[in-house]
This record gives structure tokens, C-alpha cells and sequence, in this order.
């Protein structure tokens, strides 16, 4: 069975630390007397000390101007990763969707997904549909022809240059555009 965690109320809290601090009882006897932790009025008073009476305003009971600190922290948080996105490198918001979604792709552990694509313009359903989508027969293709390449670039350490190397892929039975010199 789950232990509940007790809650004090802040008049409680304020008593605790006033027998501590105003009626000098240790910190050993005045959590035994109260039935709490010693490390809890600790904290307690440092606390009191820190804040005073603003001390223990509560979790849930912010502020106004609380509230709007926290918000602008968050605001400034987002526009601060979004500000870090290299939106502009390599002309990625000229490009099309695919190179889009790639480039979510290569960044997606560094930034928020939904936040790369809301900078990008483009929809998170989509990313994710790019993401699950199989290959087209082109960029299979190429990937073929892309390993036989670097193969082949070993193979003769590195020595060929464009037209060596596609007359090397020709015997071989690689589709590949007609060298054009």
C-alpha cells in the first residue's frame, strides 16, 4: 500500500520554525514534539529566512506577477531553441518538403520535432508520415548506385574520376546517365 504524503499548511510550518528559532528548542526536539522530520524544519527555516512572511505562499497559489514570470521564461525558452535552429543553412527553407523533413530528421535530438517543423512550415503529421514512408524506387536506385560507387572508388584507391568510373559501371550493369564531357 502507497504512503500518502502528508501536507502542512503554512501556519503549522511558521509555528515550527518559531520553536526553534524564538523558544531555542534544538532541532532534534522540536521535530519529535511535532512528529516530522528534522531535515523538514531545516528546510523550513531556511525557508522563513530566506523569504520572511512570503515564506510557504504554496504550489499551486501563484502570484500574478508569478505566473507571468513563469510564462516569459517558457517564451523565452522556446524563441531561444528556435533562434538556435540554422534555419538558413544550406537554403533549407528554399528546398522542397523532402529535404525539409530530412533536415528535421538530423536535428530532431537536438530541437523538438514540433518545433523544427512550426520554424520550417511544414505539419508534424507530415514529418511523421515521411518518417514511416518506404523509399521510392529512384532513391533505391540511387542508393544502389551509390554503394557500387564507393566500391568501386576503393577498389581502385580512389583514383577514378567521373569518367572512369562510368565506364566502369557500365559493364557492370549499372543504369547511370550518359557521360556528357
Amino acid at each position: 500500500m502507497a504512503k500518502t504524503r502528508r501536507t502542512f499548511t503554512r501556519e503549522f510550518k511558521v509555528q515550527a520554525v518559531k520553536l526553534v528559532t524564538e523558544q531555542n528548542d534544538s532541532y532534534a526536539e522540536a521535530p519529535r514534539q511535532l512528529g516530522i522530520n528534522e531535515n523538514q524544519i531545516r528546510k523550513w527555516k531556511l525557508q522563513f529566512d530566506g523569504v520572511g512572511d512570503q515564506a510557504f505562499a504554496g504550489q499551486g497559489n501563484r502570484g500574478v506577477l508569478e505566473a507571468e514570470v513563469h510564462r516569459l521564461r517558457a517564451e523565452n525558452k522556446r524563441l531561444l531553441q528556435e533562434r538556435d535552429i540554422p534555419k538558413k543553412k544550406d537554403g533549407i527553407l528554399c528546398q522542397g518538403v523532402d529535404l525539409k523533413h530530412e533536415f528535421i530528421h538530423r536535428q530532431r535530438f537536438c530541437f523538438p520535432v514540433w518545433l523544427l517543423c512550426q520554424v520550417l512550415h511544414v505539419s508534424p503529421s507530415g514529418y511523421y508520415d515521411w518518417v514511416q514512408r518506404q523509399p521510392s524506387v529512384t532513391r533505391q536506385r540511387r542508393e544502389v548506385l551509390g554503394q557500387a560507387i564507393r566500391g568501386i572508388h576503393g577498389d581502385v584507391k580512389k583514383r577514378y574520376g567521373s569518367p572512369r568510373m562510368h565506364a566502369e559501371l557500365q559493364p557492370r550493369g549499372y543504369l547511370c546517365p550518359a557521360n556528357h564531357t
